[in-house]
């Protein structure tokens, strides 16, 4: 059954959801069991224990489980405007179930008077708690509605406003009050026609002081066999006629009215015979004046399995027609894991009626998860399968008189068993102390970290009877600070799973504070640790409430940020802005003063007074009657302001104490009374106080070593971030084609009231409509004038065309709920005469806080107007002193702009695909003259940001003034090559006795060890030549020179077994012929192998290759060569002695020895068939063909061996030799590649590179001057020439071969220096420009130890390579660029491209970056000549160089030619090429006839060129290959297309398994080849690119065979598992081969997508499949459809990080709802992950909560990543609640790491306040991050440039131009410099400038657009969401100017773009529409 969703949510919705659910359900299975491993305890307990007295305080006896008071009570006064807390002794920390309580609120004063039922979710623990209010009634205060609070021990403090005030609360905790209070009563029976009866309840309609407030529970007998029922809030007033009643269910059974008697009594009239239970706000004072009235039935319950039905009420027929208030409430974790809800039940006559009121969840979408049912006359209630909690009160009459009979809730909801388990706990100074009830293991946290859990053996047995524990604090445990301590007894439940319960007395608040420190104290708000270790005690510890009457208001307690959130990391110049959020003013009752009584010993103290900015006042400040009041104002104004009004400060002041206590005593200095409208004229706002003896207590001060990690942190920081994305904002449709606001300081964002005429008494605010700044009006009438000269703007002619005009202001209520406004505004002459005008006359009393906007607009009036006038009237309704009137904000004036119609308007696309050289010089003259135009605001900004930036030298100074050696003394990293990853294992052994221990070895040892190795991505080979050596090649001589070459490409794998046999061998007097004929070929062929002379005779060839590999060479690796001496199976006697050797005869003939030959394999084929036959037989066999002289020869040879040193083993069964082969060759695989040594695809890349060098280094045929004059250049060059050095010559001219040479020698001598070789061509990644930046980049990163991050666009990518050099530069090392065959650079745009213009190179290289370049005469070599760069040209070889070449290269091989045969070589043209002549001479060396090389030398000689010859190879090594004995039809040509159709190569061993070539046939062809390959890390291509172009013009000449060629690879690799070497391959050539369908499924599996995302290169690679599959549309649907098939996910084994790549993927092709989606379930997963690792405890600012949160590097980034989504979706509310979890989870971030992340997490919410209209906020946001960020980045960094950049869009949506274009230009001039003018950062840039040049009716705004739109379109394509914003905004400007068709064009394909994107319902979406319909309206 599938998961229904709406339709609305998209076509794909169900598809999102089933790919959720696959997530969220495997990411339960993992969270199960791993719950299961841990919670499963054993159910057998100790029973002895060691007995140790700890001195126990006396057990209380355990609390009543009902308590014996109905309900807690609370009252409270206090005078204006303070707000009056009412403190019950009701905890909110509920415990397991949770809890659910109703708090009946009743307050009256004098002219206001209200009340309010609220319901309140509590929490498991923490103090967290939900109220809702259900319904409100009476009248109220200007402020808020009442509000809810707790002490810092979780106890409810519901709060209202000034005056008197009542509550209570009842809930269904019984020992919270068993709610038996409800008083119940009966309507009257209906008299006469009236079908109502009446009910008088003894109340009078009038209220007492606290006011008076009823809940009445109403129900009646069936009317229409349906029994009706209702609940109502009665409010009682201050005065006759203030009664009034609200329904909870105002539109369902609303029959009962509540009215005033003519007695003033209440009155209830309702349908007849009702049925009533009266609940009152003072209920035992009810209760008494009720007493002998029945109390309404109350039940509590619970159950430890709310799924299962819990009964509520018995035999409910015989209640029909009452009614039930019921309670729900559950919990399913920890803190605020609780779910609460209220219902109404109505029994029926057949069953009942059940109306949801109201709930809260802390973990539910929704509250409402209980059902009620009635079945066989039993009320019960089902929720969910959790511990749950119920109480009802019912207008049923109580039938249970005793509270405790009518309480099932004495049974342990923790473990659902029948008792309760119990325990306390306590802290005596450093040690934890406590006891519990019985045996279980004890859980201690500290900060709810586990610091220990006790086990249940380590109980101490106490004197009465119960179980004790104790544990002392570490040192850092105790050290100062505040620590939270809770302690848990972990009880099994009935389901004998482990559940923590907490002891009585936890959790306990430590405070420790540092020496010195005397007191402190945070005032309003929770205890707080500072950066200092300082603990601020909560005001409530410190400042006593009174006993009788709650909080008597003798101070005012307020908050600069709203309780609401968390989010105090916005105070600035501080890291404890947690104490800068509450503070306590001198303003209650206007009393204008506050006095702390401190209690101190004797002393001369220092007091510390943290004051918020906007909080210092002007006060008259004594301490101890001393007056400071000058040294206070002195010491805050050492400071300035970071942010207006929102900047910490500090001022330490002199405190002596003499008489046994400090008084501290403040009273407004000057000023007035406070306001509401965030000021208080003088008012002192105090944060926090410290008092500490200055001879004890000094401020923590970082160490040198610590500031220089910090620096060197910060450097890395400063190098690694990634730019900050640009915004690209679009146009305001309205304001298209209109002026800018003609207003100056039309909101007040001045701070002061220029520019207006004012009377009255104004004043300025932070906040506005959608502004930083607003007006507020006073008690008096206020009115602010304007006018505005328009000639200052616009021609007289264009006045005169009566243009429109708008006008707008925003206003709303005072902050007394009331206050009147007024707008006039007139349009006159110069002389002032009014030609018209319009008003909205005197507006109120205003009764809303929403802003409202009034608006003109002015069209159709007379010629002649000049002048506007505009004036706005605003006052009070109340007269109350101070600022509490209306307020003004956003004023506007504009004007319709000057447009001349247009006669070039056309349909179609105005925009370049890219920008041209002419357009990018006039974007730059542009740019130059605003900055011109803008110079002196320009250099304000510059000084303002200055200052802002602390005097120490920034990161990013340290990097341009001094090299990073210097500032961070890291030594340059060796980029040297790491080890070959392949492994070719030789494998040593005798001919005939060795075949069991073959066939063992290579089926199943060394098949294990290949997975092993492709698991390593190395690659396995074996050589085991004694199967690979054939009669011809026997016969030719060829045996021990191929054995000897194959040990040589082994090395240093070496194995070798030894039995009984000794081998091929000969005497001096008894010569093998063909083995004396082998000797001779190798000695004669190979200089190398010389010393064979000395080991002609006695020797055999098993014994040569040990002597070759291991015996002969000192520097073997003798840990990687291996010997294994099978047990002997002969004994010496069992042998023939020798036979007689008579002297001069050879001891066989040919014919004989092939005798012999076919003799040993026919007995080896029989000893194969007979493998079981007894060892005497066998030994019987071996006896043949050997002598006791082998046999001694053996035996000496097995002595050598084992005490050679290497490593021997001896073995007596084929198995037991081969697992040591197996465990010693695994070894050695983990030694040499351990697990996660994988090459990165850089190495990878490098390492090709590096062969492709080496192999050209083996010969080289050049010039030593070559390398002289690339000296020379380079020694210049570091004198001041800066220019490249370009090689120059012909193809095969040797170019390659010089610069390999050249870097090899300049490696040599310059190992510290950083080497960049990259030989375009020699892989096909290698020809793109893009990937050898990539590269290049990459090995920067790498050479500078940073964490750099590559860019992503092919666009960036170009144009931060300068920037790059120079961050590599300044290491102070030389910095050597190598490219070589610049002619070869192909990005695969064909002929359209223009890489090889080498436009992407740097004009001007760095100090110290040096660049090394060849090429072809061409198109590369046309761009060398017009940049005028130097050139070195590589000459063809003259006859003398050829001359000497021949005779060098040939005696290299012990060869020589006749005079003939050089001449025909020097005298033929193509042999100057040095290509063509080496191929040549390679050729020559090895053919086998002298006699017949003359004519082969003159037919190789017919290739006109290198293509040719090497067709002609080919066609010599298809006929050695191909045919004979020795061969494979087709190998040569299947070898070679294999390696060319690869994406990288082909590794020998895939070569054998494509091929199915046996080694006998293999290893002589690929020996034969060998000089015309390369090897990289065991990958072979081709050694030149001639070889590649014979390979496709012989055997691929068509596009077919070609795809042939692809499709064969493919099905090959696709055969094996997947691995790095399937995911390089089988995507590459399924796309090349047109698979699409083949290469969709590819990608779309689970493990190639992990893999290609692991690298940047598998990005890459998997974006253009996907651009080859069709685009992006398709991607979204098509993964999640992937994670739907649980089966194969669940097989995944890192899930999120899976996920966690999906979701970067889908945001990097802008798919954001698919990435959001993923987000969410990923921070599931990553929480759950680390949440015991890496967690953080979350303090309230405002309030008493805790919890602890994961705070993970990874969970922070998801959560900024998903703010980030959900802001680009337009879901304003999810992105707040994500950066805040963001910024609540780093309160105190300590490292620049942490800071950064702090940083994005401001910007975050920054944009989301920003894009609510909360202007001021976000502009605090804003600033706090270019703060932080200038710290540790300094502020010339491109991180900075762009948050002043988002400053400056902040300022553009408030009409503020000119702030808006210094800010963009400031963020201009550094990004270009950082990255030129032509990317897409910069592009974003000058879209905000364009837009704020249109708003001043600047006619370049257009250009500057099109430019945008240019530099964007190059970069992205057309389809992108910021192209389509720019495209949008074009659109705007081309309708403004009455370029209709333009704009249509524009807006059409902005539409499409964001629909296809973005979904219809996104705003960008519906703005395009709406600019659709707009220019219908001008075009029909």
């Amino acid at each position: 059954m599938g998961t229904k969703v709406s339709k609305k949510q998209g076509d794909n919705a169900s598809q999102k959801v089933a790919a959720v659910t696959a997530f969220s359900t495997a990411g339960k299975g993992a969270q199960i069991k791993r719950m299961a491993l841990l919670s499963k305890k054993s159910s057998v307990k100790p029973t002895n224990f060691q007995k140790v007295d700890l001195n126990l305080s006396p057990a209380q006896p355990p609390s009543s489980v009902t308590a014996n008071f109905p309900c807690y009570e609370a009252s409270s006064s206090g005078g204006m405007p303070v707000q009056i807390w009412m403190k019950t002794g009701f905890n909110i920390n509920a415990r397991h179930g949770g809890g659910t309580a109703l708090v009946l609120i009743s307050r009256n004063k004098s002219d206001n008077d209200g009340s309010e039922l609220q319901l309140i979710r509590c929490g498991v623990s923490g103090n967290h708690m939900q109220y809702t209010s259900i319904v409100k009634g009476g009248t109220h205060s200007i402020y808020e509605w009442n509000e809810v609070h707790t002490t810092s021990t979780g106890d409810l403090c519901p709060a209202s406003m000034f005056g008197k005030a009542h509550c209570s609360v009842f809930s269904n905790i019984a020992r919270m009050g068993h709610c038996g209070c409800a008083v119940v009563y009966e309507g009257s029976k209906a008299k006469g026609f009236s079908s109502a009866g009446v009910m008088r309840p003894g109340l009078s309609a009038a209220c007492g002081p606290g006011g008076g407030a009823l809940v009445v529970i109403c129900s009646a007998p069936p009317a229409k066999g349906v029994c009706p029922g209702n609940i109502y809030l009665v409010h009682q007033g201050n005065s006759e006629g203030r009664l009034s009643a609200k329904p909870l269910f105002p539109n369902k059974d609303n029959l009962w009215k509540f009215v005033a008697s003519d007695d003033d009594q209440i009155e209830v009239q309702g349908p007849s015979q009702s049925h009533y239970a009266v609940l009152y706000s003072f209920s035992e004072r009810f209760a008494r004046q009720q007493a002998g009235k029945p109390t309404g039935k109350v039940y509590h319950t619970q159950t430890f399995d709310g799924s299962k039905p819990t009964r509520l009420l018995s035999r409910c027929s015989t209640h029909m027609g009452r009614s039930l208030l019921l309670m729900c409430s559950c919990s399913s974790g920890v803190n605020d894991a609780t779910t609460s809800a209220i219902y109404q039940v109505v029994l029926q006559k057949s069953g009942m009626q059940c109306n949801y009121i109201a709930g809260s969840s802390g973990n539910l979408e929704s509250p409402s998860v209980w059902t009620v049912s009635c079945d066989n006359d039993e009320l019960s209630v089902v929720g969910p399968s959790v511990p749950s909690r119920y109480a009802f009160i019912a207008n049923i009459p109580e039938d249970t008189p005793s509270p405790s009979d009518r309480c099932n809730q004495t049974s342990s909801l923790a473990a659902g068993m029948d008792t309760a388990f119990r325990g306390g706990v306590e802290v005596r100074d450093k040690t934890i102390v406590g006891w519990v009830s019985e045996a279980v293991s004890v859980r201690i946290m500290l900060n709810e970290k586990v610091i220990e859990t006790i086990q249940m053996p380590q109980l101490l047995e106490q004197p009465d009877g119960r179980l004790g524990f104790q544990r002392e604090l570490t040192d850092e445990e105790n050290s100062p600070g505040l620590k939270l301590i809770k302690v848990y007894g972990l009880v099994n439940d009935m389901y004998n799973n482990s559940v923590p319960v907490e002891l009585e007395g936890s959790p306990i608040e430590v405070q420790r504070q540092p020496p010195g420190v005397l007191f402190a104290v945070n005032l309003g708000g929770p205890a707080y640790e500072a950066e200092n270790k300082v603990v601020y005690a909560d005001t409530q510890t410190l400042f006593n409430v009174h006993p009788e009457g709650g909080y008597q208001c003798t101070r005012k307690y307020g908050e600069y940020v709203s309780t609401k959130s968390n989010l105090y990391s916005v105070m600035s110049s501080t890291y404890d802005g947690f104490l800068y959020s509450t503070y306590n003013t001198t303003h209650p009752e206007f009393a204008d003063d506050i006095e702390y009584k401190i209690p101190l010993p004797a002393g001369n103290y220092k007091l510390k007074v943290h004051c918020l900015s906007s909080g210092i006042g002007s006060p008259y400040f004594t301490v101890s009657g001393d007056n400071y009041s000058r040294e206070y104002l002195e010491e805050f104004s050492k400071s300035k302001d970071v942010i207006p009004g929102f900047t910490g400060r500090e001022a330490i002041l002199p405190c002596p104490v003499e008489q046994g206590h400090a008084t501290i005593h403040v009273r407004n200095g000057r000023g007035g009374h406070g306001d509401g409208a965030g000021g208080g004229g003088g008012a002192t706002r105090i944060n926090a106080l410290m008092i500490y003896d200055p001879a004890k207590y000094k401020e923590p001060q970082p160490s040198d070593e610590e500031l220089q990690t910090e620096l060197m942190q910060k450097q890395k920081v400063c190098d690694n971030l990634i730019p900050l994305d640009r915004t690209f904002s679009p146009k305001e449709m309205k304001i298209a084609g209109w002026s800018s606001n003609l207003l100056e300081n039309a909101s007040a964002e001045l701070g002061d009231l220029s520019h207006w005429n004012c009377s009255g008494n104004w004043k300025t605010s932070d906040g506005g409509d959608q502004t930083e700044k607003m007006f507020v009006s006073s008690y008096m009438t206020c009115t602010k004038y304007q006018e505005v000269d328009l000639t200052q703007h616009f021609s007289e002619k264009h006045l005169d065309s009566c243009p429109e005009i708008q006008v707008s202001e925003s206003f709303h209520e005072g902050c007394n709920q009331g206050g009147f406004y007024g707008l006039t505004v007139s349009l006159m002459t110069y002389d002032g005469a009014v030609i018209t005008s319009q008003t909205t006359g005197e507006k109120g009393s205003i009764k809303t806080r929403d802003w409202i906007k009034e608006s003109f607009t002015f069209k159709g009036y007379k010629k002649g107007v000049r002048i506007v006038g505009f004036e706005t009237s605003a006052r009070d309704d109340k007269f109350w002193g101070g600022h509490f009137g209306a307020y003004a904000s956003a004023a506007m004036l504009r004007v319709k702009s000057e447009v001349a119609p247009d006669d070039s308007d056309q349909d179609g696309d105005v925009v370049e695909p890219k920008l041209s050289p002419n357009k990018m010089q006039e974007l730059n003259r542009v740019i130059g003259d605003l900055n011109a135009e803008y110079k002196e605001g320009l250099q304000d900004l510059q000084k303002t940001i200055a200052e802002k930036e602390a005097p120490k030298p920034s990161p990013a100074q340290v990097n341009t003034n001094t090299t990073l050696a210097a500032s961070n003394d890291v030594k340059p990293v060796s980029l040297g090559r790491p080890k070959k990853r392949e492994i070719r294992i030789f494998v040593s052994s005798t001919f005939v006795d060795f075949q069991d221990e073959r066939e063992i070895l290579i089926k199943k040892a060394f098949r294990e060890l290949n997975r092993l190795c492709l698991d390593r991505g190395v690659f396995f080979t074996y050589v085991d030549l004694r199967w690979g050596i054939t009669t011809k090649q026997t016969e030719s001589g060829e045996t021990i020179s191929i054995c000897l070459r194959e040990v040589e490409r082994c090395r240093p794998y070496f194995i070798c077994l030894l039995g009984d046999r000794f081998g091929w061998s000969q005497t001096q007097k008894k010569k093998d012929k063909l083995l004396d004929k082998s000797y001779k070929f190798a000695m004669e062929n190979f200089k190398k192998f010389k010393w064979l002379e000395d080991y002609r005779f006695n020797t055999s060839v098993t014994k040569l290759e040990v002597l070759h590999a291991a015996l002969r060479d000192d520097g073997v690796e003798k840990n990687r060569t291996f010997f294994y001496l099978r047990e002997s199976r002969v004994q010496r006697d069992q042998l023939p002695p020798p036979e007689p050797e008579p002297e001069g005869v050879e001891e066989e003939d040919k014919e004989e020895k092939k005798e012999e030959e076919k003799k040993e394999e026919e007995k080896m084929k029989e000893e194969n068939k007979n493998g079981n036959e007894k060892d005497g037989k066998k030994k019987e066999e071996k006896k043949k063909g050997e002598t006791q002289w082998h046999f001694d020869q053996q035996h000496e040879f097995r002595e050598i061996v084992k005490n050679s040193g290497i490593t021997t083993r001896e073995f007596k069964t084929a198995e037991d030799g081969c697992q040591m082969i197996k465990e010693d060759l695994t070894r050695c695989v983990n030694e040499d590649f351990p697990p996660g040594s994988q090459l990165s695809p850089l190495q990878r890349e490098k390492e090709a590179h590096a062969a492709f060098a080496d192999a050209r280094k083996r010969v080289y045929i050049g010039r030593e001057e070559y390398f002289k004059a690339i000296d020379e250049h380079f020694e210049k060059a570091a004198a001041g020439d800066k220019q490249p050095l370009v090689i120059l010559g012909e193809s095969g001219s040797g170019k390659s071969a010089l610069v390999a040479n050249w870097c090899g020698r300049f490696e040599e001598k310059n190992p510290k220096d950083f080497l960049f070789m990259h030989f375009i061509g020699s892989s096909p990644e290698s020809a793109s420009h893009l990937n050898l930046l990539r590269r290049l980049y990459e090995e920067i990163r790498v050479y500078l130890q940073q964490d750099l991050v590559v860019p992503s666009s092919d666009r960036n990518l170009v144009l931060e390579l300068p920037a790059w050099l120079k961050l590599a530069s300044n290491k102070g090392q030389r910095v050597m660029l190598v490219l070589d065959a610049l002619n070869q650079l192909d990005s695969g745009a064909g002929s359209s491209g223009d890489e090889q213009e080498l436009k992407w190179l740097p004009k001007e290289l760095p100090p110290n970056v040096y660049l090394l370049m060849s090429t072809l005469p061409g198109k590369a070599m046309d761009a060398v000549e017009a940049a005028k760069w130097p050139v070195m040209q590589v000459f063809p070889l003259n006859s003398d160089e050829k001359t000497d070449i021949i005779t060098q290269y040939m005696a290299l091989y012990a060869k020589t030619l006749t005079e003939e045969q050089k001449k025909l070589i020097i005298d033929a043209k193509q042999s100057s090429n040095p290509l063509y002549l080496k191929a040549l001479l390679d050729e020559v060396r090895m053919y086998g006839s002298f006699a017949q090389l003359t004519k082969a030398i003159q037919s190789y000689l017919a290739a006109d060129d290198a293509g040719e010859l090497f067709v002609k190879i080919l066609e010599r090594l298809e006929a050695d290959f191909d045919n004979g004995a020795v061969s494979r039809p087709g190998l040569v040509r299947d070898t070679t297309t294999a390696i060319w159709c690869s994406h990288r190569g082909m590794s020998e061993q895939e070569l054998l398994n494509f091929l199915k070539v046996p080694s006998h046939v293999w290893s002589p062809f690929y020996l034969s080849l060998d000089e015309n390959l390369v090897n990289r890390n065991g990958i072979v291509n081709f050694f030149h690119d001639h070889l590649r172009q014979a390979v496709e013009r012989k055997y691929l000449p068509t596009p077919e065979d070609k795809r042939k060629g692809y499709l064969a690879l493919a099905d090959f690799f696709c055969s094996d598992d997947i691995d790095d070497r399937y995911v390089d391959e089988v995507p590459y050539l399924l796309a090349q081969a047109g698979e699409l369908k083949r290469l969709r499924a590819t990608v779309l599996n689970i493990a190639v997508f992990q893999r290609l995302m692991s690298a940047e290169e598998g990005k890459f690679q998997l974006i253009k499949s996907w651009q080859l599959l069709g685009g992006y549309e398709q991607v979204e649907d098509a993964y999640l459809g992937v994670l739907t098939r649980t089966a194969e996910f669940e097989k995944t084994r890192d899930k999120a990080g899976l996920v966690r790549s999906m979701a970067g993927f889908f945001m990097q092709l802008g798919l954001l709802n698919g990435a959001k989606l993923l987000f969410e379930q990923l921070l599931k997963e990553l929480e759950l992950r680390y949440s015991e690792t890496h967690c953080v405890l979350v303090r309230h600012h405002g309030n008493y909560t805790h919890k602890l949160k994961c705070n993970h590097t990874e969970v922070i980034n998801v959560l900024i990543d998903m703010g980030t989504v959900c802001q680009k979706l337009g879901l304003l509310k999810d992105a707040f609640k994500n950066f805040h979890e963001a910024l609540s989870r780093q309160p105190r971030p300590r490292t620049p790491e942490e800071k950064i992340r702090l940083v994005k997490a401001l910007l975050g919410m920054g944009a989301v306040m920003r894009l609510q209209g909360n202007a001021d906020m976000a502009k605090r946001f804003l600033m706090r991050a270019q703060e932080v960020a200038t710290e540790v980045l300094g502020s010339n960094h491109h991180y900075v440039a762009a948050i002043i950049g988002q400053i400056g869009e902040l300022s553009y949506g408030q009409s503020k131009l000119e702030d808006a274009i210094l800010h963009h230009l400031w963020d201009l001039k550094l990004t270009q410099s950082d990255v030129g003018l032509n990317h897409p950062r910069v592009a974003a840039i000058l879209n905000n400038i364009a837009l704020v040049m249109d708003d001043l009716n600047d006619k370049r705004a257009g250009d500057m657009f099109q430019n945008v739109l240019a530099i964007l379109v190059e970069a992205y394509g057309n389809d992108h969401v910021d192209v389509a914003i720019v495209r949008y905004n074009l659109g705007a400007f081309f309708l403004a100017n009455n370029l209709y068709q333009r704009a249509g064009f524009q807006f059409k394909e902005a539409l499409r773009i964001f629909i296809g994107f973005l979904g219809n319902d996104h705003y960008h979406t519906k703005a395009a529409t709406k600019a659709m319909a707009k220019l219908k309206e001008f075009t029909g």
